[in-house]
């Protein structure tokens, strides 16, 4: 029997720092090799679906994934390793807007603000700017500013249920409960960072089954992020709702993330919303209602790490299968 543990405080951020990695690694203690001594290390290989990037102080590793039986999937997973230079990581995530003074304005497809900006790895966030308005926006902060401070009450069978997911200076990730903290609560904690939409996919490694239960069994596009533990995190999107992928469902996108060593991971938009992005060129594949390939929806803002000048021009394709 699986026990589920949904209490509010379950944000203390102790308890992951020493979280063991697949093969016997511990968070502080990375593989050296992912990282080069100097310069940038970048391979695509388009017809197994692997994409790689490597500097001094950033890997990433993206991996093409297909389920076949029962019906067809398909999905990107991304593992992302940062180096650790005093217990604190030298390349941050962060929530990367065209409009620093102001970043729930100025839409831009995700590929584009990664061009822009000279993002390495990005996927889509919590399309919080959406929500601005509404009675529950839920708590979102960035780069230290409050936006919003008003989640909805936990135990609303409400999606997005508005679970966060807070980033620390440090390099740690933790999940929560909607209402489980205010703004002030995670400033006080150390967060720079707070994302709101969920739920929570899994908590101390293990998939939170009752918070997933509350909403429809439903096969579609995902986004989630996740941390083994800090300076180690993976990030995945699914294709959906087309022909060659039907799309997972909360259940199989926690799974995942579990399978891949997660101690914390959260569901953010998904549907249209669904991007990652890797030097300036979408990853993921999505159609509209005509079959036509199309980026990710328009946003104004992507959650991105690591910057370069290895960038896809403005005149190339939107994505890296055109």
């Amino acid at each position: 029997m699986l026990l589920v543990l949904m209490f509010p405080f379950f944000c203390a951020r102790a308890e992951f720092l020493d979280i063991p990695l697949p093969g016997g690694e511990t968070g502080n203690l990375l593989d050296k090799d992912v990282f080069t001594e100097s310069g940038e290390e970048i391979s695509v290989d388009l017809n197994d679906g692997r994409f790689l990037y490597r500097s001094k102080n950033l890997s990433v590793e993206i991996e093409r994934r297909i389920r076949t039986y029962d019906r067809l999937a398909v999905w990107y997973q991304a593992d992302i390793r940062v180096r650790m230079q005093d217990g604190v990581p030298v390349e941050t995530w962060d929530m990367v807007t065209l409009r620093e003074e102001n970043p729930m304005q100025l839409s831009v497809y995700p590929h584009v603000l990664a061009r822009r900006t000279g993002t390495v790895f990005a996927i889509n966030g919590d399309f919080a700017h959406v929500r601005q308005s509404y009675v529950w926006p839920g708590v979102v902060i960035r780069r230290g500013r409050v936006f919003s401070d008003a989640p909805q009450p936990s135990d609303r069978h409400q999606f997005p249920p508005e679970d966060t997911l807070a980033i620390y200076p440090d390099g740690d990730m933790t999940v929560a409960l909607s209402d489980a903290y205010s703004a002030q609560a995670y400033l006080d904690m150390g967060a720079t960072t707070v994302l709101s939409f969920g739920p929570v996919l899994v908590h101390a490694g293990e998939i939170q089954i009752d918070r997933i239960s509350r909403h429809p069994l439903t096969y579609a596009q995902r986004t989630a992020i996740g941390m083994v533990a800090p300076g180690h995190y993976v990030a995945m999107v699914c294709d959906g709702r087309s022909k060659d992928s039907k799309g997972l469902s909360l259940l199989e996108t926690a799974q995942i993330m579990k399978d891949l060593g997660c101690s914390v991971a959260l569901n953010l938009d998904g549907g249209q919303s669904s991007a990652m992005v890797f030097l300036g060129r979408q990853v993921n594949q999505m159609v509209n209602s005509l079959g036509n390939s199309v980026g990710g929806r328009k946003a104004p803002e992507i959650l991105g790490i690591g910057h370069t000048s290895s960038m896809s021009g403005e005149e190339e394709p939107f994505s890296w299968w055109k």
